[in-house]
């Protein structure tokens, strides 16, 4: 009896194989043989379940972006305010292999991405994802007074969203600066600043 296969498991183990590749070599250092040999699965295979190295890229940042989703929701489960917002920062920030690789994999689409309209919408989506989960939890401290109330909230997740990516581009750009705990340190030098608004 032949074995039963699992097409969408066959095809997330594939988009995570393309995301560690695309982590370590970039957007032009992924191939699909690269891919397949990687796998174990054949070319044919890889040809089955995506149709071009676009899709397989596409698999590879929304593999990314789920990684990163499934962290974010598991460290703010039953956190709000304040609590939420630092737990948000920290676990978008490029502190770990898995983390680093995400950052890796979405500043490789970036520049792509001015130039893709698909793509575009793609981050676009995420940032503003993004950006409304910090403007919740800043109006959610300010209801909790820790925060000034007078302060713009969408301003203020602005503020957050800018400090995230620079620290994170400046993080992958120079590792032994900056550490885990140098990462970790500037970020709650911001949720500091906040709180003193």
């Amino acid at each position: 009896m032949p074995k039963l296969v699992d097409a969408e498991e066959r095809r997330s183990h594939i988009s995570g194989i393309v995301f560690d590749i695309l982590a370590e070599k970039g957007i032009e250092g992924v191939t699909i043989r690269d891919v397949a040999k990687a796998s174990g699965f054949s070319k044919g295979v890889i040809d089955y379940y995506f149709e071009s190295k676009d899709e397989l890229l596409f698999a590879a940042l929304s593999f990314a972006k789920q990684q990163y989703i499934g962290r974010e929701e598991r460290r703010v489960a039953g956190k709000i305010g304040l609590n939420a917002l630092s737990e948000r920062i920290s676990c978008g920030l490029p502190v770990d292999k898995i983390s680093r690789n995400e950052w890796r994999v979405r500043l490789a689409f970036w520049n792509c991405a001015f130039y893709n309209q698909r793509l575009h919408k793609l981050q676009k989506g995420a940032l503003i994802r993004t950006r409304a989960h910090y403007t919740r939890d800043i109006r959610q401290a300010q209801s909790d007074g820790d925060i000034n109330k007078s302060a713009d909230p969408e301003l203020l997740a602005n503020g957050v969203t800018y400090m995230v990516i620079g620290l994170s581009i400046s993080a992958i750009r120079d590792q032994r600066y900056y550490s885990k705990n140098k990462i970790l340190s500037e970020a709650h030098a911001h949720i500091d600043y906040l709180k003193q608004l």
